[in-house]
């Protein structure tokens, strides 16, 4: 299995990131995201938390937002729950920006965590989060009149409840 792995690592072009998902027994289905894309989904690192945004991929942008900028309210899927956030034009890139700090603290999602969004339709976005090479499970407290935030599930309940992947990027 090491062998079949360090192939597809060799025959990968620089700015290549490879998500391997097991499917059972010792398959694994293998996602190429070249220049960050792969499919309709795109995948990026969780690295501006502070600047209260996330930048989506030019190569994503060109691909599926051609001929329309993505500006204004955009959902994103994550759990059982939609929630809103802004798309808009940043000097010369696109980022989810407003309704994205409160995604982020709702689902307590890090710094340096790898997320995909995959394309539902022009406006939808199925979100993932990955955190050490594990893909976390997302999910959303019952809501109570003083509450309305989602959470990542319980380090009880860790180990049952996320689906083990390797995440390596290429450059």
């Amino acid at each position: 299995m090491v062998v079949g792995l360090l192939l597809i690592i060799l025959i990968c072009q620089k700015n290549t990131w490879l998500l391997f998902r097991s499917i059972g027994g010792k398959q694994l289905k293998v996602y190429p995201f070249v220049n960050d894309v792969c499919g309709e989904t795109y995948i990026t690192m969780n690295n501006y938390t502070k600047l209260g945004l996330t930048v989506v991929p030019d190569e994503f942008i060109n691909m599926f937002y051609k001929n329309h900028e993505l500006n204004g309210i955009y959902q994103i899927y994550a759990g059982d729950k939609y929630c809103n956030v802004m798309a808009a034009k940043l000097h010369e890139t696109y980022a989810f920006t407003d309704g994205w700090p409160k995604l982020c603290e709702s689902l307590e999602i890090m710094d340096g965590d790898t997320m995909t969004f995959e394309k539902i339709d022009n406006v939808v976005f199925q979100f993932r989060v990955f955190r050490n090479g594990i893909e976390v499970e997302l999910g959303f407290k019952e809501e109570s009149e003083d509450s309305g935030f989602c959470e990542i599930i319980s380090q009880s309940k860790f180990p049952e409840s996320v689906y083990f992947v390797s995440i390596f990027y290429y450059t």
